[in-house]
């Protein structure tokens, strides 16, 4: 079963930096196996923003733009997925609450 992975703005700068290892071999093993690698909208923004800000280097932007023509797709983030993150947000805290 295909499985897609949504990378979130940290993991994604991690992987443009190449480093560490292990999220690097992680996303390997995961392209392998032809799984989806994709980010929501509002990584990209927040990519594009850091790529673009005062303090960016010139390369960055360049490093973006690479980055995401690997990538399966830039998904929207609409309300669906709202809804979806808040339920998976609110999961673990609903273990640890005592009644």
């Amino acid at each position: 079963m295909n499985k897609t992975y949504m990378l979130d703005t940290c993991i994604c700068s991690f992987i443009m930096r190449e480093q560490p290892e292990a999220v690097l071999k992680r996303l390997e093993q995961a392209v392998l196996r032809n799984h989806r690698i994709v980010v929501s909208a509002i990584t990209y923004a927040e990519m594009r923003f850091g790529a673009t800000g005062p303090k960016a280097s010139p390369r960055h932007i360049e490093l973006v733009d690479a980055f995401c023509a690997r990538l399966d797709a830039i998904q929207p983030w609409d309300r669906a997925a709202v809804d979806a993150t808040t339920e998976i947000v609110i999961m673990p805290m609903s273990v640890f609450t005592t009644t």
